[in-house]
Formats: C-alpha cells, structure tokens, sequence
C-alpha cells in the first residue's frame, strides 16, 4: 500500500507538468505583420497573421473602412494620413486581439503646378516659368521640365 501512493503522487505530479505545459503552449495571442507599413497612396499592403495557438477565425479591422475574415488580407490605402490595424483571432475556447495604433501610414504625393510670366507675345517670346508645386509629404528634390518646343530643363523655375 506504501508503495501505490508515491506511484499515484508521481502520475499525478507528472499529468499536472504535462497539461499545464499543454495549456501554456496551447494559449491564443494575436500578432501580425505586413509587407509594408508607409509608402505613396496608393499604398497596397498585405498583412500576414502571426498569432501563437493556432486561431480557426480571424477579423481584421484594417483602418481604412475594409474588413476582412481572411487569415492573410490584403488592401490598399488611397487617403494620406496615419490608420490603425486591428485583428482578433479565435479558437473553439479562446479569443484574443491586438490594435497597433498607426500602423500604416500613407504619405501625400506632390502635386505638380507653376505659373508663367506671359503665355502670348512675338517670336521670340522669353518666358519665365515658376515652379507652384505642393510637396506633400516630402520635398521636392528635382525638377523636368519639357517645354513642348524640344527644350528641356531640370531647375525649379526655369
């Protein structure tokens, strides 16, 4: 009789180790990644879940008005600005979810514009062009102008 219960206290020591190892590895937990996370609109980007406890469902909230129930969407951002990333991912008993908050962010794209000292007059009819654009969300660093007559040029206001 001595000798059953070490046994039963070392079966029951050992099933314990076991499932709460089972348990620990078995733990749902949202995580994910993406190809990209800033860029020009329009900016295509494809997410890739990395969630631990392997998940059966997923939803995304993708920021920009698109949801999805894929485990690996894609989408693409038209609208300059900063957009947060949400998925929450479930198994038959657990659910978990992860918000990364500007996540993506979209930059926006120069705008090209410029005025002219005059546009009629005699041959040869000097004009000055300058350079009107809107940067967005960087700086201009360079300039191509083509003139329609042949010439060309690559400083800001020719």
């Amino acid at each position: 009789m001595k000798r059953v219960l070490p046994v039963f206290k070392f079966l029951f020591v050992l099933s314990v180790t076991v499932l709460t190892g089972l348990v620990g590895f078995s733990q749902l937990k949202a995580d994910f990644s993406s190809d990209t996370t800033r860029g020009c609109a329009p900016l295509l980007v494809h997410f890739t879940d990395q969630s631990a406890g392997s998940p059966i469902s997923w939803r995304w909230e993708l920021g920009n008005g698109v949801t999805a129930t894929t485990k690996n969407p894609a989408t693409t951002y038209f609208n300059p600005g900063t957009y947060p990333v949400k998925l929450v991912v479930k198994t038959a008993s657990q659910t978990d979810s992860i918000v990364k908050t500007n996540y993506i962010t979209v930059y926006a794209t120069p705008a090209a514009n410029f005025s002219t000292s005059q546009v009629t007059g005699c041959f040869p009819l000097p004009v000055t062009f300058t350079d009107l654009s809107a940067p967005g969300s960087g700086t201009i660093v360079s300039w191509q102008w083509d003139f329609g007559d042949g010439n060309t040029d690559s400083v800001q206001s020719p």
